[in-house]
């Protein structure tokens, strides 16, 4: 598996990444001293791809890091020559991705992003159809509190049955912006829903393993590794060759491009994500669905094909984690509280905690009434 990163017209690879960190930084505060990549530069006249409005204005990367918030999203997808070994005809294709702190033993369960209409070799897509289910979103948090997580993305390729289709499809149309979660047991949860899926789907969703799956760190805190920055990432089961790297860049969208605008046509398939530090209120559900779907599956008997509604449990789950966040940020505060030194650099390390935490609190009525 190769990670790259998409900075100013490059696509660096991260020891890369590691070995050009202090010229990254002094780029950051002085953008007259550009870095040089083995692949391309960054410097003002190549800063990287500009997503613009409607009006024709660039629309920047939010940083990112911990009390911000972050959002990981899927950018685009592309097939390339797999599945490798079998008929090279159009596939359905299913992505799913998880994410969590490396401070977490359980999995977490797979959100499905994407289940697509069929698909060819060497073709990818940064948007589903209108006719397809699906969401980008990854992974959404209004205020960063976890130091280090990793992301796995999985991308399988079948001739799904039409009951799949049917059963995961329709839920999936409910899910609205929040992915629906794959739960242990073959449930599906999203939406202030649960369902079983019948035995035979869940087995056949099950039997087959993805043909590319790439893994990605997202991390503020280790000692001596880079922190992570927003921007483009991209996932590749192999290297790129040092042609493919030095003839393309990153697109607006996501896509390889090539310098005339020709987008890569190579075997290597990819897949491309951004980390941004955007807040976006729509998503603040996220993390109770996710925390849905790794709790509550064991505690619903329900048989196959049959839905539970899910809306009060959640609302619980909210009020729970929201209180695991206030104590937390009360804890936070007592040790503030017992540093006299104002310009002591742990209290500016502990009122960013604390800010973050309460961030993360939705209920009003549980945040301390001197938040800030």
């Amino acid at each position: 598996m190769a990670l790259y990163h998409a900075i100013g017209s490059a696509l660096v690879s991260q020891d890369e990444i590691n070995f050009k960190a202090a010229g990254i930084r002094r780029f950051a505060e002085d953008p007259k001293q550009p870095v040089e990549f083995s692949n391309g530069e960054l410097s003002r006249a190549s800063s990287g791809p500009k997503l613009r409005d409607a009006a024709g204005n660039e629309i920047p990367f939010q940083p990112i890091g911990l009390g911000k918030p972050l959002l990981v999203q899927l950018r685009h997808v592309y097939r390339g020559a797999q599945p490798l070994g079998r008929r090279p005809e159009r596939k359905k294709m299913l992505v799913t991705s998880a994410m969590k702190s490396v401070a977490q033993f359980n999995a977490q369960p797979r959100a499905i992003n994407f289940l697509t209409g069929e698909i060819s070799q060497q073709t990818g897509f940064s948007y589903v159809a209108a006719t397809d289910q699906g969401t980008p979103i990854i992974y959404y948090s209004p205020a960063l509190t976890v130091g280090s997580s990793v992301l796995t993305i999985d991308v399988g390729f079948d001739d799904f049955s039409p009951a799949f289709l049917n059963e995961v499809g329709d839920f999936l149309q409910q899910t609205g912006a929040i992915p629906a979660f794959l739960a242990q047991a073959a449930y599906l949860v999203g939406a202030g829903l649960v369902v079983k899926l019948a035995a035979a789907v869940a087995e056949r969703f099950l039997e087959r393993g993805p043909v590319f799956t790439g893994s990605s760190a997202v991390d503020f805190v280790t000692p001596g590794s880079e922190m992570s920055q927003a921007g483009f990432k991209v996932l590749t089961p192999d290297d790129f060759p040092n042609d493919v790297l030095r003839r393309h860049d990153m697109g607006s969208s996501g896509q390889l491009l090539d310098d005339t605008g020709k987008p890569y046509s190579g075997e290597i398939p990819y897949v491309t994500f951004s980390l941004d530090g955007t807040q976006r209120d729509e998503f603040n559900s996220f993390e109770a669905t996710q925390a849905s779907a790794a709790l509550l599956a064991d505690y619903f008997a329900i048989r196959d094909g049959q839905r539970t509604n899910l809306d009060l449990v959640l609302q619980g789950l909210q009020l729970f984690n929201d209180l695991k966040f206030r104590r937390r940020a009360d804890s936070v505060k007592q040790r503030m509280d017992r540093i006299n030194d104002p310009n002591d650099p742990e209290l500016k390390k502990l009122q960013a905690e604390y800010e973050a935490l309460i961030k993360n609190i939705k209920e009003e009525k549980l945040r301390p009434s001197n938040a800030v």
